[in-house]
């Protein structure tokens, strides 16, 4: 008979800003042998409950109570070789539901190679939510997004090289205009070349959006859109406790183009193309605290255009990255098996000396100390 072969929970403390304080639990379960798992966890903001501060402005629909609950089937025990993925949350004043299937293609159909992604998903954003606050804009207040995506992503060797296309439409709760409609299509491509304890990488991205393609989907020449920065658990984590005026200095970025040029106009467009080159390795291979380490000099190179004011030219930037994948930190993994965030979170600190157009982003001349902080998603 079928039962739970793997079960477990743990306390969760959280603070954004806005929101204050808040605590929680989450627990998580593997049924039938895993293959079939179960997320579900809850979060309580008090102030938001009592009404107080930025809390108050919120409306009567977001409770103060954060929720998300996530089930999926495993694909090693599916006929087909899919998993199936059901969904729904509310975080920080974004009510949010997905429904998605992976099945894995080829013939030997690894875990490891290709796979299609086929999904449908739904975003609520309440008054005041903490999308807004992202470079370029996020889902606007009291409004409904929805869409439907299909991505194929493969890797053989040191190369990737993932497809995505969506289609979707914005709509006003309780308003009078008809929904904007929208379509976008994007590629992501990586390769990497190793040469002893040294270690090389490209990156290129493009994407293409419609006119009408709403702002929370709109890319930055380094930065990721709002939505899938705001779907990343360590994103959320890192940036929902800042003041507002220090959230520019931290993105959510898929490793393509430049990113100092958040610190000045955001440059978000339907339409992007951006590359990075970069040549580093471990400063400290023999210590094991300091293994996952990554330090690396790198140069990126972007441009954005489709959106008012925007010339599309490309802005570049050069300097050192320093990066560290948390997830394989040794002294955080007994922690990371337990946290989602932690499980996601790829530190990088970006030290971007040199820029091409420093008018776009702090002013402070072509050469300069600068800093910022990526999540790479």
């Amino acid at each position: 008979m079928a039962c739970w072969t793997r079960t477990g929970w743990r306390p969760a403390a959280w603070y954004a800003r806005g929101f204050g304080g808040g605590a929680g639990v989450y627990a998580a379960g593997a049924y039938a042998f895993e293959q079939r798992r179960l997320h579900a966890g809850a979060t309580v903001w008090p102030a938001v409950l009592a009404g107080a501060g930025e809390a108050a402005s919120r409306p009567e629909r977001y409770t103060g109570i954060d929720f998300g609950v996530r089930y999926a089937t495993d694909p090693e025990f599916s006929k087909g070789r899919a998993s199936t993925t059901l969904q729904a949350e509310q975080r920080l004043g974004v009510v949010g539901a997905r429904i998605a299937q992976e099945r894995l293609l080829g013939r030997a159909r690894r875990p490891s190679g290709p796979r299609l992604t086929l999904a449908a998903d739904a975003y609520l954003g309440a008054r005041g939510n903490l999308t807004g606050r992202y470079p370029g804009g996020g889902l606007p207040d009291d409004h409904l997004g929805a869409r439907a995506w299909a991505a194929l992503d493969g890797r053989r060797r040191a190369a990737a090289l993932g497809l995505r296309a969506e289609v979707g439409s914005l709509l006003e709760v309780g308003g009078q205009d008809a929904p904007v409609g929208w379509l976008r299509a994007g590629m992501h491509a990586e390769r990497t070349a190793t040469r002893g304890a040294w270690r090389g990488g490209a990156t290129l991205a493009a994407s293409l959006g419609t006119r009408r393609l709403p702002a929370y989907r709109r890319a930055l020449p380094g930065g990721a859109p709002a939505l899938e920065a705001w779907e990343s658990a360590a994103y959320r984590s890192l940036a929902a406790p800042l003041p507002l005026a220090h959230t520019r200095r931290v993105y959510a970025t898929d490793g393509a183009g430049p990113l100092a040029y958040g610190l000045g106009r955001a440059f978000a467009g339907a339409r992007r193309l951006a590359a990075t080159l970069e040549w580093g390795r471990s400063p400290a291979p023999g210590v094991r605290l300091l293994r996952p380490l990554v330090a690396a000099a790198y140069a990126a190179a972007g441009a954005t255009g489709g959106a008012s004011g925007q010339s599309g030219a490309f802005l570049a930037e050069a300097g050192g990255v320093l990066r560290l994948p948390v997830y394989e930190w040794a002294p955080l993994r007994r922690w990371t098996r337990q946290s989602e965030a932690l499980q996601q979170l790829a530190l990088e600190l970006r030290l971007p000396l040199w820029l091409s157009d420093p008018q776009d982003a702090d002013a402070r001349g072509p050469v300069a100390v600068r800093w910022l902080v990526g999540v790479r998603l």
